[in-house]
């Protein structure tokens, strides 16, 4: 015997709520489609499971943005996205492996003949998506760097954008920003920690309690629990 209650959490996305008569303990998940489900014995109430769930908070974020951690689409079963563009493998009487950007879609041509997983198309994919995320990242990156410094009162000098493999941003002395092309893979609001981190660090230099509390007062969270998320994820392809 089952009750089920779903809602719409504005942060979280939909919340299906359901009562099971042999359910022992409140339970929280993140089912397949990427949405968060929570179990309940039959006599809580779903309030009750709602208090629970905003107990929790911060680890649900934590699993929802590690769910949705990118894919590559190489072998017709996963997919990868960029902020603007899907991957495409399209099969094609060519000569040679080529590719195409539109706004949409990273388009790669390949020979009818030829197996997609053949080194020379795996490299080119790679170099699609890269001149993808690139052209992505230089639209992007400035832009949203200068609204997060307006909005907080801060300054910086010069901004450089990189395909670097090991940093997803760093802050120089005399307050030059440099951001890796790769951030167009998260989700928004750790490109925003990424940015806010670096602006923080024109401010404090380096990772004192002072650099935190700053970057906690700028993000409006604790941003310690952010950069736990972003752990998740990985520059390069």
């Amino acid at each position: 015997m089952t009750s089920t209650k779903t809602i719409e959490d504005k942060e979280l996305g939909e919340i299906k709520l359901s009562k099971y008569k042999r359910g022992k303990y409140l339970k929280i998940r993140i089912v397949e489609d990427g949405k968060v489900a929570i179990s309940m014995p039959y006599h809580v109430k779903f309030d009750d499971g709602l208090r629970f769930l905003n107990e929790k908070r911060d680890w649900v974020k934590e699993q929802l943005l590690i769910s949705k951690s990118k894919q590559l689409k190489l072998n017709g079963d996963t997919e990868f996205k960029t902020k603007s563009r899907d991957l495409e493998l399209i099969p094609c009487d060519v000569a040679k492996a080529t590719y195409r950007l539109s706004p949409t879609k990273i388009k790669v041509y390949y020979p009818n003949t030829d197996n997609p997983q053949k080194p020379a198309i795996q490299e080119l994919i790679k170099t699609a998506i890269e001149a993808a995320l690139r052209r992505e990242a230089h639209n992007y990156l400035p832009i949203r760097l200068q609204q997060l410094a307006n909005q907080h009162g801060l300054k910086y000098n010069q901004i450089s954008i990189r395909n670097t493999r090991t940093r997803w941003g760093s802050c120089t002395h005399d307050n030059n920003i440099n951001l890796c092309m790769h951030l167009m893979k998260l989700p928004n609001e750790l490109i925003d920690y990424v940015l806010l981190h670096e602006l923080a660090h024109t401010v404090e230099k380096n990772h004192s309690v002072r650099f935190w509390d700053l970057l906690s007062t700028m993000l409006g969270q604790n941003s310690k629990t952010i950069d736990k998320m972003l752990k998740a994820y990985r520059p390069g392809i």
